[in-house]
């Protein structure tokens, strides 16, 4: 709250010293008559608002109370220092448009139009959320498509970043209805998850795109006063002093950009697709403090400490060299935190290239999660395969498997497996053994010290263990105590 209310101070400052105010009503996609109110531009037409809950919408006036009609509701508030802030009941979804009327003082100030009720996403991360539809190997069947409800997107650009918190996104920032001449550039995986959402709950989807290219570590995306918090970030600060970087990797600049104006709009959850750039310079334990302090500050934002956030394991990558302890730290965060679900994309990914063309089964996987663990849908299975424990015994190792449907896949021959003899490791012979447990073994006789699978940056070719509904099993690493 305290930095919200930095961000109208410093708007409405600028505002006076400007004489904008009405500029800034109308950019925010509003009807006005010699108004003199502001709304962030994501209270725009064709806005989407969450279901079932109250939503919060705040902006700035120069009045003294401000009153918020929708269909036969009313919410009013005072003006306090130029600032107001009020909460609009909660709707049943509706893909009938409505609109929000706004008053100030007792005179309509602004209408948003066309404005629809169902489920709100925010959508975060680098390059491999950006990437867009229009490169995905699905992109023609998709284009081809149609919908059988609505879904928008708030799209805000790349590469804008801010040294100053703003309390309104760029001036290109609108709601997009999806449509064949523009879904194109939407984010392939929040689109195709989307998708799975509006079909399955038969309502409209809204997403908001609060993603990057590639370079933006997760301390970009944080308010810097919560970025300091994070142990690692005096070390981050260290490893780029007297480097001359862009401003999508500066601490807190995609924050003051795309995520302050924004926060506390009304979602179920959040979905994040990103971790490459901080393997670069984090290892260990400070990717997962980065994380956890992420998932953690956002939902701060959201006012909601318990809200979804859904995220996706690194996948495979030719192009990196130490994902493979990333994606542990990923793992281990997920155990850590509440309401914090991972996708495991092991199977996925490129050779040569970290954006993946092919992010149905992401997509999907991220909506299973949702449906399972947020919505709560009977029958949907979204728990991938997961060591569960490992039995020693010599030169030979067991290990057991959690799965949650009817039975394991599992591809001949069996590959990916390693084992800690003689304090290096090295290939293993592998084979099933039972329903849920496979065992490895050393053909030398030293004695088996620890034992992973799919431990490597580009691991796609030796998944070969899934479940019934191909879930792939997650990586994993053990060692004997």
């Amino acid at each position: 709250m305290d930095c919200l209310l930095k961000i109208l101070k410093h708007a409405m400052c600028a505002a006076r010293r400007t004489k904008l105010l009405p500029v800034f009503f109308l950019a925010a996609g509003i009807s006005a008559a010699d108004a003199e109110i502001t709304l962030p531009r994501i209270f725009s037409d064709s806005m989407v608002l969450q279901r079932d809950q109250n939503n919060r919408i705040w902006g700035l006036s120069t009045g003294k109370r401000i009153t918020i009609k929708i269909a036969d509701y009313y919410r009013s508030c005072d003006v306090e220092n130029g600032r107001w802030e009020t909460v609009l009941p909660a709707l049943e979804s509706s893909n009938e448009p409505t609109e929000i009327l706004i008053m100030e003082d007792g005179k309509l100030a602004g209408k948003i139009s066309d404005v629809l009720v169902g489920e709100v996403w925010i959508a975060g991360g680098e390059a491999d959320m950006a990437f867009p539809l229009k490169k995905e190997k699905s992109f023609g069947a998709e284009k081809g498509a149609s919908l059988q409800n609505p879904i928008r997107v708030f799209r805000q650009p790349k590469k804008d970043a801010s040294a100053i918190m703003r309390f309104n996104s760029d001036p290109s920032a609108r709601w997009i209805n999806s449509s064949r001449e523009n879904m194109g550039e939407f984010s392939a995986v929040a689109y195709l998850f989307a998708k799975d959402i509006s079909t399955r709950l038969g309502v409209a989807v809204g997403i908001v795109e609060a993603d990057d290219e590639a370079g933006s570590g997760m301390i970009c995306w944080l308010a810097q006063d919560d970025a300091k918090k994070a142990r690692p970030y005096r070390e981050h600060m260290e490893s780029i002093a007297g480097k001359k970087l862009p401003d999508i990797q500066m601490p807190g600049y995609l924050y003051n950009a795309k995520i302050a104006p924004i926060s506390g709009y009304g979602a179920r959850g959040f979905i994040w697709y990103q971790g490459g750039s901080d393997t670069a310079d984090t290892m260990g334990e400070a990717f997962r403090l980065k994380f956890e302090r992420l998932v953690n500050s956002w939902r701060k934002y959201w006012h909601n400490e318990g809200m979804p956030f859904l995220f996706v394991q690194l996948p495979s990558s030719g192009s990196k060299q130490n994902w493979a302890d990333a994606r542990e730290q990923q793992r281990r965060a997920e155990n850590n935190l509440d309401e914090a679900y991972m996708a495991c994309a092991i199977d996925t990914g490129e050779e040569s290239k970290t954006a993946s063309k092919d992010n149905s089964s992401i997509a999907h996987r991220l909506a299973l999660i949702a449906f399972d663990q947020v919505y709560g849908i009977d029958g949907i299975v979204s728990y991938s395969p997961t060591f569960d424990s490992m039995m020693y015994n010599g030169t030979k190792a067991e290990i057991f498997i959690d799965y949650r449907t009817s039975s394991l896949k599992v591809a001949e021959p069996l590959r990916g497996f390693e084992i800690l003899a003689g304090g290096k490791w090295k290939a293993a012979k592998a084979k099933v053994m039972s329903e849920n447990s496979i065992e490895v073994e050393n053909d030398s006789d030293e004695r088996i010290d620890g034992v992973r699978y799919l431990w490597k940056s580009w691991a796609k070719p030796d998944a070969c263990v899934f479940d019934s509904t191909s879930l792939p099993m997650k990586p994993f690493i053990h060692y004997r105590r």
